[in-house]
């Protein structure tokens, strides 16, 4: 594989894994805030709560996602 094959294939990966990071900041940010938060604490349990929801399932499907697009 040339240089530029394989810097091609690394900004595509790369790509794919801002993708997830979007993908998942976005999903924990609408749980954390569909209900105001009133204390630093409350924000850090929710944050935490919301953590647990993220499933090997949904990362699989944005990964798939993402590899289409």
């Amino acid at each position: 594989m040339d240089q530029q094959s394989s810097g091609n294939c690394l900004a595509t990966k790369v790509t794919r894994f801002i993708t997830l990071d979007f993908f998942l900041w976005r999903y924990v940010k609408n749980l954390v805030h569909k209900v105001r938060n009133h204390d630093l604490q409350q924000l850090k349990a929710r944050i935490r709560k919301a953590e647990f929801t993220v499933t090997h399932n949904k990362l699989q499907n944005a990964w798939t996602e993402a590899r289409i697009n």
